[in-house]
């Protein structure tokens, strides 16, 4: 064999062996990656959530994961969208590695109220999985499992008394009585013997109303009685005072109970003068409604006062500190007096300045 021939056998050999030595690596399925499967929950399955467990798992969303082609640890996306939306405002339910995830009722509900979905009703959703690894691979996105989801509310709308037993047959004397559960109101209000009242949904006479027949298949307290009046609205038996008033329209139940009659006063030299409350210079507040009283008076710029709940010192008191979970006007601040009395920090003046003991908030408005 000659040289040349020798080089070319030799040559030969070499990428022979080479390819015979080549291993078949990965090959990323960057155009197409399998999918995440939603696992559970299962298509067409129903959630209602419980506003008496919060902190409770509502569901457990769980995934297979994706095929890229080569071994990978994606990121997922948890998204919910509205049905038929197509996704296009999801809400973002969690990122994570992990291919489960724990739903706390909490934090769905306040998802679901924030995007605009009512409270007490079922939605049709739609839940989905993307995964990723990186810009330079594309994401794999599960086929969406449909749900339906029934929040809780959170903020409830009241109902009004309207008639003479409360004040009178006009919108403009509406007593509301608020409502912190689904379908139970209650509120204090001062009812006059011998005349007559409904409950309206709104203050407006077109509004959804509610007679004293309506409570039929439940009970109604015996200090209320129907009235035969054409409307068969309720008629006050009970003597002339304060009661709180409990309507329960699931169960259909109207409860009524004496009370002492709610005051505030407002007393110290930012209102004039510190005397006695229901004394002096001291101001008796109008209430309005449970824990709420409003007053219209002269404010004194740079001077303090409190509130009071009773027509003496004690035992009940309202300083500054007790509204530091709710708001109050900056027309007003903390003493820092030792009382933690209000400081009027607005210029002197008549000023209508309303405190809500629920809420909690000190408003105030000038004259």
């Amino acid at each position: 064999m000659n040289t040349r021939s020798f080089l070319y056998t030799l040559l030969f050999c070499f990428i022979a062996f080479t390819a015979c030595d080549k291993k078949d690596g990965p090959v990323a399925n960057v155009s197409s990656p399998g999918a995440p499967s939603i696992v559970s929950p299962s298509s067409g399955e129903s959630f209602t959530l419980n506003r008496d467990q919060p902190d409770d798992i509502s569901m457990t969303i769980e995934w297979s994961k994706p095929d890229f082609g080569f071994s990978s640890a994606p990121t997922y996306t948890v998204e919910l969208g509205v049905a038929g939306d197509n996704f296009a405002n999801p809400m973002i339910l969690a990122k994570q590695q992990k291919t489960s995830y724990p739903v706390v009722t909490s934090k769905l509900n306040e998802m679901l109220l924030t995007a605009g979905l009512a409270g007490g009703e079922a939605h049709s959703m739609e839940l989905r999985v993307t995964a990723s690894i990186s810009d330079s691979v594309s994401k794999a996105v599960s086929q969406p499992v449909e749900l339906s989801i029934t929040p809780f509310q959170t903020d409830f709308p009241p109902l009004y008394m309207i008639g003479e037993a409360v004040g009178g047959w006009s919108l403009d004397l509406a007593v509301i009585v608020p409502s912190t559960e689904a379908n139970v109101y209650s509120n204090i209000a001062k009812f006059t013997q011998g005349e007559a009242f409904r409950f309206f949904s709104e203050p407006d006479w077109e509004s959804e109303n509610y007679n004293y027949p309506y409570f039929g298949e439940g009970s109604v307290t015996s200090l209320l009685e129907n009235a035969q009046d054409g409307d068969s609205n309720f008629r006050m038996t009970g003597e002339t005072g304060f009661y709180r008033v409990t309507v329960n329209m699931n169960a259909k139940t109207v409860e009524m109970e004496p009370v002492d009659e709610p005051v505030m006063y407002m007393t110290g030299a930012g209102i004039g003068g510190w005397d006695q409350p229901g004394t002096g210079a001291s101001v008796e507040m109008t209430f309005v409604q449970d824990g709420v009283f409003t007053a219209t008076t002269d404010f004194i710029n740079g001077e303090a006062f409190r509130f009071f709940g009773q027509a003496d010192w004690s035992p009940d008191s309202y300083n500054y500190p007790y509204f530091s979970d709710g708001t109050v006007t900056d027309l007003l601040e903390d003493a820092q007096d030792g009382d933690n009395n209000f400081k009027v920090v607005a210029e002197s003046g008549s000023y209508t300045i309303t405190v809500n003991l629920i809420k909690p908030s000190v408003e105030m408005e000038a004259n």
